[in-house]
């Protein structure tokens, strides 16, 4: 019998959690709506597969969660690792991060992120890692884009993170409410413009970086 590699259990958990985020975008949170039977055959997989990985539903909510939020710190490093300043990198996130937005297939990710809000405050079980995770990140670059003259360097970069945090979710529900990406993308410009006109100075993107 061949054996199973870790790289194949890896790729096959992977396989599961994209399957559920999609049926749990589609369907919804709520009791009976997306069932394992749903999941397993949107992942092409057996139920017994799914249940070899995750217990049940719920663990496998928090699996994708958890997965959420190692997106954010990855995203959130890459960026810092890949640019030569705080501010390319903070343009670098943002266009990631809209880009993502836009993109059809996340729409059911999307989705599910506000499903789970929904769910966490009707339980009164708020985890606050995500939004702590991308706000103390966006604080960190703006405050470093502050100190290279691309920020204002009067604003609270704390709030000013938290504000930007604020327009993205707007934004993401504004394209699942009309589907409207070109306005979506023209946000985005305004802000990073606004960003930089707060420091008097022109809004210069890194090559491939921002269009």
């Amino acid at each position: 019998m061949a054996r199973v590699t870790q790289e194949h259990l890896d790729a096959r958990r992977r396989q599961i959690l994209e399957a559920a985020a999609r049926q749990f975008g589609r369907r919804g949170l709520e009791p009976g709506a997306a069932t394992i039977d749903d999941i397993a055959s949107e992942a092409g997989l057996s139920k017994g597969s799914i249940y070899s990985y995750f217990k049940n539903k719920d663990e496998l909510l928090g699996a994708i969660m958890d997965a959420a939020v190692e997106y954010d710190r990855t995203l959130f490093d890459s960026a810092s690792e890949e640019s030569g300043t705080s501010w390319e990198a903070f343009l670098r996130v943002a266009r990631q991060v809209w880009d993502r937005m836009v993109d059809p297939d996340e729409q059911e990710r999307s989705m599910l992120m506000f499903d789970q809000m929904l769910l966490e405050l009707r339980h009164d079980s708020i985890d606050d890692r995500y939004v702590s995770v991308p706000v103390d990140a966006l604080s960190t670059l703006l405050a470093g884009a502050q100190r290279e003259g691309k920020v204002a360097a009067d604003l609270n970069s704390r709030v000013l993170a938290t504000t930007l945090w604020n327009c993205q979710q707007g934004t993401r529900a504004y394209i699942l409410r009309t589907g409207d990406t070109e306005m979506a993308n023209a946000s985005l410009e305004l802000l990073r413009d606004l960003l930089t006109r707060s420091a008097g100075s022109s809004a210069v993107s890194p090559e491939g970086v921002a269009d």
